[in-house]
């Protein structure tokens, strides 16, 4: 939905938790060879070597459980197998639909890029006018 809907360029997404921290880019693109290409901010060997250091920091505090390390393990096994990309099993992305932003302001959404100002002239009688209206990007 970001890059098709919203047309956005990912770069970098982290996500954290009381458990981990983890670069979750790859959930939200299609495009891995086009994201790779934009991340210049670090080398992608210190990014995982920093990202499995906050992780274990927050594993290997005092008050976390042996178990719920193991849980944690197990859930994120099930994740990367659930992830897993099998030729022609996926529906195609044209196939789907994607709408741009319908939250926050107007103003805010112009100015972001999300959608533009449409004019629309018309000729009634002897009087011209004309109406401004507004719509996403990609319609």
């Amino acid at each position: 939905m970001y890059e098709k809907g919203w047309r956005k360029k990912l770069t970098y997404i982290i996500a954290y938790s009381r458990d981990e921290v983890q670069d979750v880019t790859w959930r939200y693109t299609r495009d891995q060879e086009a994201v790779m290409k934009r991340r210049k901010t670090c080398a992608e060997q210190s990014l995982m070597y920093l990202l499995q250091s906050l992780t274990y920091q927050r594993q290997n505090s005092a008050n976390y459980s042996s178990a719920r390390r193991e849980y944690v393990v197990k859930r994120k096994l099930l994740e990367l197998a659930d992830m897993l990309y099998i030729p022609n099993s996926q529906k195609d992305s044209d196939e789907e639909v994607y709408e741009g932003r319908t939250s926050g302001s107007l103003m805010w959404r112009l100015a972001r890029g999300e959608i533009m100002r449409v004019r629309i002239y018309s000729n009634f009688g002897n009087s011209a006018s004309q109406t401004l209206k507004y719509r996403s990007i990609n319609t």
